[in-house]
């Protein structure tokens, strides 16, 4: 279950509208809701709010995080490697 930390967590590395990129990186997954559908936005947001447990969404939010981080990290290193030009 998501915590509010956790929360705080992904609200910052996604920002404020992480709905969507949640759904674009399930949907590229083929991880699809119980109609065979993607997941909406207000599903995404009971699941990262704690309101519905989904622990398969919830393991692909932190997978999403960790890549959007490591993404955020080698563009900080390009852009210090190339200021410091």
């Amino acid at each position: 279950m998501i915590t509010p930390t956790f929360k705080t967590k992904i609200k910052e590395i996604l920002g404020g509208h992480y709905a969507p990129k949640i759904i674009l990186h399930l949907t590229e997954r083929n991880i699809l809701n119980a109609r065979s559908k993607p997941f909406s936005n207000e599903s995404i947001q009971k699941i990262v709010s704690g309101i519905q447990p989904h622990e398969t969404v919830e393991f692909e939010i932190l997978k999403l995080l960790e890549l959007t981080q490591k993404r955020k990290e080698k563009l900080q290193a390009k852009i210090n490697k190339k200021s410091s030009f």
